[in-house]
């Protein structure tokens, strides 16, 4: 009987976890974080390749696909921006060049944004921190 209670929660602790049921795994330099390696350390410098990434041609595209649907300067209320904080509005290129650490860290780094909703790959974040990596072109 107490193995069948363990196999039990066993396999309920094993389905726990994000919405996307990716594996999660904290501390190290290796370390996944909602599936993805954390990107805590620099990938790029400034001036190295981007592969012609720039605000246009990536960030932009990039954010308007994930981010701007909570994060944009044409909704209002706590309701329609899904809990996002007013003045953090990913359609503006002034808020997103003033915020680009903080963009980083919670796309790259934490890998907890976006919390709902179709969500980049590990590739595109890699990519979006080596766009703010090389100096957000």
């Amino acid at each position: 009987m107490r193995l069948f209670t363990f196999c039990v929660c066993f396999a309920f602790l094993g389905a726990c976890g994000d919405d996307d049921d990716t594996p999660r795994m904290d501390g190290g330099a290796d370390a996944l974080v909602n599936g993805c390696p954390s990107h805590e350390d620099p990938i790029a410098m400034p001036g190295d390749d981007v592969d012609g990434d720039t605000y246009e041609t990536f960030a932009a595209p990039f954010l308007e696909r994930f981010c701007t649907r909570c994060h944009s300067s044409t909704l209002e209320g706590d309701f329609a921006r899904g809990g996002a904080p007013e003045g953090l509005d990913w359609d503006l290129e002034a808020e997103v060049r003033e915020n680009a650490e903080y963009l980083r860290y919670v796309i790259g780094v934490s890998n907890e944004m976006p919390p709902i909703g179709t969500r980049p790959s590990c590739d595109e974040r890699r990519r979006f921190v080596r766009w703010v990596d090389v100096g957000a072109p």
